[in-house]
């Protein structure tokens, strides 16, 4: 006998804000008749802290000290009480809207390299004492509101890059002289708006084959006992 869960959301890019509405269908694909003892849906929203092993030995102690926080989690039934499942496909309909638990603010979802804040959709059906109960989950992703985003004023700035700012790249390669001068046109920006800026090349003294711009986010993440940096490419 097989049974399988599946959540499907209607949004395709899973992607919603506080106070939406977020609604979708649990999908219960059955070979045989199957009996079950309520099915459950909860909304689990959570901030963690990893340790990533680049860090091990500098702060344990306050990894081992924070606890994750909880910034939503509530449960509700889908299917109440005891009942069956025919053989084939029965798909139950859901919705709830998207509310942080009492004051906590739902921060947008986060992958980094120390932080996550993970949301989820999980579906529980229960089974009887001789069957195990089945459990599925499905992430979706929180962007903060229009009104958030208006609060990204603009901070521009010019940069010049030349051979001896880049320390890490003299040392392992031998660099031809170069003056790079350019403008950010904001260092506070709004995730949902394009990175601008522009570059202008100065002077090299070698032939230029290709320019890139490589954008690199910095995560730090520490405390009294130290911290640790580390960039993810994108």
């Amino acid at each position: 006998m097989s049974v399988l869960l599946d959540i499907r959301l209607k949004k395709p890019s899973k992607i919603y804000r506080e106070g939406e509405s977020v609604s979708g269908i649990v999908v219960i694909s059955c070979s045989t008749e199957t009996r079950h003892e309520g099915v459950n849906l909860t909304i689990d929203g959570i901030v963690n802290l990893e340790l990533s092993s680049k860090c091990i030995g500098q702060y344990e102690s306050f990894y081992n000290s924070v606890k994750p926080i909880q910034l939503v989690l509530n449960t509700f039934a889908i299917c109440k009480g005891s009942g069956k499942f025919p053989h084939g496909t029965t798909e139950i309909p859901f919705m709830f809207t998207l509310q942080g638990s009492q004051t906590k603010v739902l921060y947008e979802t986060y992958h980094g390299v120390f932080i996550n804040i993970q949301y989820f959709i999980k579906v529980d059906m229960k089974r009887g004492l001789l069957a195990k109960d089945l459990e599925k989950s499905c992430e979706f992703i929180v962007e903060s509101s229009a009104k958030m985003a208006e609060k990204a004023t603009a901070k521009p700035i010019d940069f010049v890059i030349v051979p001896e700012s880049v320390h890490k790249l003299k040392s392992k390669y031998n660099v031809p002289n170069f003056k790079i001068t350019g403008k950010i046109d904001s260092l506070v920006c709004s995730i949902s708006n394009p990175f601008t800026g522009e570059i202008t090349i100065e002077s090299c003294d070698e032939k230029i084959k290709s320019l890139e711009v490589q954008l690199v986010r910095i995560e730090t993440c520490g405390c009294a006992d130290g911290y640790s940096k580390d960039g993810n490419n994108f």
